[in-house]
């Protein structure tokens, strides 16, 4: 069940509290019993506890807890602050694509799309396991001491993921 529940916990909590009747603060969180009765109400039996082993199990640390509330730590589509502060970056950091979407990228730059920010990593292996979540993986390498050096903000997220607006493909290395 953790799995189903941890990617079930992410759309609700990164794109669709509504669809279980839970509002998400301006700052993305939720008290932590109120995501538990409402998932218990949409077809989950869990208890507090066991959401907070998904939360502590998860390897891509996707969630935090605090203050008996909770929050998806990046990724969202809904318009979310998550009050972070600019933060100077590495001078390179790497993104994690497929190879269908490769030539697109090469041509238009990276979009945040759906998302709230572009998602970088400052580890390959990582930047390359998220591509292969959508089939054969690409790593392209962003110049990001240029990016900041040309006014483009940076985050950095609870769990260490990088977060910034569009790339467009001068800043490509």
């Amino acid at each position: 069940m953790s799995k189903n529940l941890s990617k079930f916990m992410s759309l609700v909590l990164r794109h669709k509290p509504k669809s279980i009747g839970i509002i998400l603060d301006k700052n993305g969180w939720v008290p932590l019993n109120r995501l538990v009765l409402q998932l218990n109400k949409n077809g989950f039996e869990c208890t507090p506890e066991q959401v907070k082993d998904v939360v502590t199990n998860d390897t891509k640390t996707r969630y935090t807890i605090r203050d008996g509330k909770i929050r998806a730590n990046q990724g969202h589509s809904i318009g979310i602050d998550l009050g972070l502060t600019p933060e100077t970056p590495p001078d390179v950091l790497y993104h994690g694509s497929n190879i269908s979407a490769y030539e697109s990228i090469l041509t238009k730059g990276i979009y945040k799309m759906k998302r709230d920010h572009v998602h970088l990593s400052s580890n390959i292996d990582i930047a390359l396991e998220v591509g292969a979540r959508r089939g054969k993986p690409v790593l392209i390498t962003i110049d990001t001491k240029k990016m900041f050096n040309d006014g483009k903000q940076f985050f950095l997220s609870e769990n260490g993921v990088w977060l910034t607006d569009n790339i467009s493909k001068e800043y490509f290395i």
